[in-house]
């Protein structure tokens, strides 16, 4: 029986070969990844003094599950370069011994802020526990990070699959005025629960694509 954690960093390292096969050897900017996602998170609440607005949890949830995304492809890497083997099960231990000491009673921005600096001073265990501050806030457990993230990734395997990174392709992120990450994780939120990993993708992709046609021909 797999761990979520496991589960999550071994869904993580598919997708990344998926997306570049040479991943763990390219040097991608991780940290600039996080620092892009943790500015879209404090964009989604009321920070702006100068301007009526709601913090948007929807949202928030959303790109803190990005923000995991990130994290666990950094923590991949650098473990990779440090031993070349067992980079899974090195992180998968990390996430789950943070995991039960997350730093909390912190306001929004305050998380993110101090999620952007670790990533950069390189303290991934304060890293780590920020970020599980963010999601204790949001009320996730293990069990709603593992959903949130799940449908996050098969969302970017279906962009993948569906021209994302084709500079001539068409693919359609705003989806009859929502982003389609909206879309899918309305559409996984309706899939029966007791259904394998494989019959969920499947599924979801099959939805997805009768809806995007459907907006195609409203165009």
């Amino acid at each position: 029986m797999h761990s979520v954690f496991e589960h999550i960093v071994s869904m993580q390292v598919e997708l990344n070969e998926r997306t570049a096969s040479n991943w763990l050897e390219a040097e991608f900017d991780w940290d600039a990844a996080i620092l892009v996602e943790c500015a879209e998170s404090i964009d989604s609440t009321n920070w702006k003094w100068w301007k009526a607005g709601q913090t948007d949890l929807a949202n928030l949830r959303v790109e803190t599950v990005d923000i995991l995304h990130f994290v666990v492809s950094k923590l991949v890497v650098e473990s990779y370069a440090q031993s070349k083997i067992n980079s899974i099960e090195t992180v998968v231990e990390v996430l789950e011994a943070t995991y039960a000491h997350p730093i909390t009673g912190l306001n929004w921005v305050a998380y993110f802020k101090a999620i952007s600096l670790h990533t950069l001073t390189g303290e991934n265990a304060k890293l780590l526990q920020h970020l599980f501050g963010v999601f204790a806030k949001l009320e996730m457990d293990q069990v709603a990070i593992h959903h949130a993230y799940l449908t996050k990734n098969l969302l970017n395997h279906y962009r993948q699959a569906r021209g994302y990174k084709d500079p001539n392709g068409d693919y359609l992120k705003l989806i009859g005025g929502r982003e389609d990450n909206v879309v899918f994780g309305e559409i996984i939120a309706q899939l029966e629960q007791n259904l394998s990993l494989s019959q969920i993708k499947t599924q979801s992709f099959a939805q997805m694509d009768q809806v995007v046609a459907d907006c195609r021909n409203r165009l």
